[in-house]
């Protein structure tokens, strides 16, 4: 994965800064880290793999993800969509 990242990075004009691994029970830590990180280095876009990273309960990662997009200033990019908004624009493509 480390070297799979630049890679994926740079082939779309971007720059891997760094890549963080949280250890479970340890997130809010973590994620504190990251958004020391960010402003340290101007950062302004966070990738990761899925929600679960942020919080196991969808709305919680729902509402840390607004959270670290407001302190650093910029965009956290999901690989994998949080559950709450799959479902809600699940429920909202049924109705049409």
């Amino acid at each position: 994965m480390q070297r799979d990242l630049p890679a994926f990075a740079e082939a779309r004009g971007s720059r891997l800064a760094d890549l963080f691994v949280e250890a479970q029970w340890q997130q809010l830590k973590a994620w504190q880290e990251v958004v020391t990180h960010c402003h340290a280095k101007n950062v302004r876009h966070v990738v990761m793999s899925s929600p679960e990273h942020l919080h196991q309960v969808p709305i919680s990662a729902e509402i840390m993800k607004d959270e670290v997009e407001r302190e650093i200033g910029g965009t956290l990019w999901l690989a994998k969509r949080c559950e709450a908004t799959a479902t809600s624009w699940q429920e909202a493509s049924r109705g049409q």
